[in-house]
């Protein structure tokens, strides 16, 4: 090296033997600066410990995997290093002002993600985003996310939802389903009460029914069709497909609407019933002058008018359990089924 080069260069090696070259740019990709919250740092109320250091190089490697540790405070003036366990909030409400020159860096990937060799984040546990940072919407951005893998449950938070809620998802290749009920076990019981309906009730990984109220937070949030699926014993699938399915809040009785109808074999039991607010025994909303047809049937639905409903897939379903209706009243059908009991049966959402 040139003699007046090596006079340039002098200082800056100096600089950095003195201060350790804290001002060195950040090589471990773990971590970043976040552009939000500009001049902030991580609050005291969520640093769990300090540590005397001498560069942010170091500071950032005492935040190891293994640990709580997801956000670092290098405090250049005092030398010393704070370890944090929460990341910045996206209104910056646990971050306070840095003070001198504080430095503050957090984890690229959020909420147990790790970066690939591409230097993607590769989320788990239903988190989806660039950073991990929230909850999938549905199952289907779960699986377009590559969160989703296989079929199970999983937590999904709608746009309109204030909170997360656990459901089953149905994977298809690079397809997915959101369960909402699903009926395989004649011994479970559907005729449950109002407010059964609305929360929803049963195991996700079995029989089940998703509940109103997240039906009403899931298509109110985005555009979705409605699938029926069928599967009797010794027989083929047969399904139903309405696209545009939207069901409205509980001060309208959760009534639903649908569009155009595609259909394999399955007749189109919501016919005559657009419009229809559900009905359990509790609550008679069928306007159905003779008797409440969720009591009569023996399970909820949309019901509507005189005559209540083309099918009453919540029915009950009696014993033997050989497959086939009994022809009374109270027990489960669907018109044009035959006398087969419309069981073992599903009910998806479907990103239209």
């Amino acid at each position: 090296m040139r003699p007046d080069k090596w006079l340039l260069v002098q200082p800056v090696i100096l600089l950095c033997v003195l201060y350790h070259c804290p001002c060195q740019p950040m090589v471990d990709n773990r971590m970043t600066r976040p552009a939000q919250c500009a001049g902030q740092v991580i609050s005291v109320a969520y640093r769990y410990r300090t540590l005397a250091v001498r560069s942010s190089l170091e500071c950032v490697g005492h935040c190891r995997p293994a640990d709580p540790c997801l956000s670092v405070v290098f405090d250049l003036d005092n030398r010393l290093c704070h370890l944090g366990n929460a990341t910045s909030e996206d209104d910056c409400s646990n971050m306070e002002a840095a003070v001198g020159r504080m430095k503050y860096y957090e984890i690229v990937c959020k909420n147990g993600g790790q970066m690939d060799s591409q230097g993607k984040c590769a989320c788990v546990d239903s988190y989806v985003g660039n950073r991990c940072e929230r909850i999938m919407a549905d199952c289907t951005e779960g699986v377009i996310s590559g969160t989703v893998k296989q079929k199970g449950v999983y937590n999904i938070q709608p746009a309109l939802a204030s909170s997360p809620f656990p459901v089953f998802c149905r994977t298809l290749e690079q397809l997915s389903r959101t369960r909402i009920f699903h009926r395989e076990d004649p011994a479970v019981s559907f005729n449950r009460s109002w407010s059964e309906y609305r929360d929803g009730f049963g195991d996700l990984s079995g029989d089940h029914w998703l509940g109103l109220e997240k039906l009403h937070l899931l298509t109110a949030s985005k555009s979705y069709g409605l699938r029926f699926l069928m599967k009797p014993p010794n027989s083929t699938a047969s399904y139903s497909f309405f696209e545009d399915f939207v069901l409205s809040d509980e001060a309208s009785g959760y009534s639903f609407t649908v569009g155009t109808l595609r259909s394999d074999k399955l007749a189109n039991c919501l016919d005559g019933q657009q419009g229809a607010p559900f009905s359990a025994y509790d609550v008679d909303n069928d306007d159905n002058s003779t008797f409440n047809c969720a009591l009569q049937y023996g399970g909820g639905w949309w019901f509507k008018g005189e005559n209540c409903s083309l099918c009453s897939p919540m029915g009950p379903i009696l014993p033997p359990f050989d497959g086939m209706r009994k022809g009374v009243l109270g027990e489960s059908f669907w018109s044009g089924f035959g006398d087969g009991y419309p069981f073992p049966i599903t009910m998806y959402l479907v990103v239209e």
